[in-house]
């Protein structure tokens, strides 16, 4: 079928091939047929495209570009959502490419529909000055704001993040000293953190929170 083992590797992962004998002992699992097939369909949708043309990469290398599962890659092509190509100096699957932007495109899409870009909840209390380790993480968990749980693409297992929406709900709701000082000057938080209680149900203790309602009230 033309590929290399990491294109083989890929397709297996994703379950777009499927070994004839699931057994790790047994050298040559795969069924020859299975490849030239999908090869054979890949390529009656495939158009002829110049070898060095920069608008195009193998499926491979949008893989690894975009984090999309070839088997996403694939399901796009058989929809008619992606377009292909062939390249002509090469045989097989290693000669079919896609183009850039609508693997962009894809990206993007998959991005909105998780909920938008994430970010760990280590980052998010970076971003609105609350470093005490755990405290995004607990607050979501006791149903405060919402946030997303996700495996983390490196480290596995699940970790929470937070998503543009998430960050929405929780700036909806609430606002920490650094978010006061951004907003109001140093004199203004200052006042505020003097006149408002913390943020902390049961005695939970969730570091310089409050709420957004105390904040807008002690203002009116």
């Amino acid at each position: 079928m033309g590929a290399t083992k990491g294109q083989l590797a890929s397709l297996a992962e994703d379950g777009v091939l499927t070994p004839r004998i699931d057994n790790p002992m047994v050298k040559s699992p795969w069924r020859a047929s299975d490849g030239v097939a999908l090869v054979a369909e890949l390529q009656e949708m495939a158009v002829p495209i110049e070898p060095f043309d920069g608008i195009w990469e193998s499926i491979q290398d949008a893989k690894h570009r975009s984090d999309l599962g070839v088997g996403t890659i694939i399901a796009g092509l058989r929809a008619g959502d992606l377009q292909l190509g062939r390249r002509p100096d090469f045989e097989g699957y290693a000669a079919l490419c896609v183009l850039k932007a609508e693997i962009d495109l894809m990206k993007a899409e998959r991005i909105v529909a998780d909920g938008g870009p994430l970010i760990t909840a280590a980052a998010f209390g970076r971003q609105v000055g609350i470093r005490t380790q755990g405290w995004f993480e607990r607050l979501a968990g006791s149903g405060h704001t919402p946030a997303t749980r996700r495996p983390h693409p490196k480290y596995g297992g699940e970790w929470v993040f937070a998503s543009e929406s998430d960050i929405e709900e929780f700036r909806k709701r609430f606002m920490t000293s650094a978010m006061m000082k951004d907003e109001f000057g140093q004199r203004s938080k200052q006042q505020l953190q003097a006149a408002l209680t913390r943020f902390a149900p049961n005695e939970e203790d969730y570091g310089p929170l409050y709420l957004l309602e105390d904040v807008e009230a002690f203002f009116k």
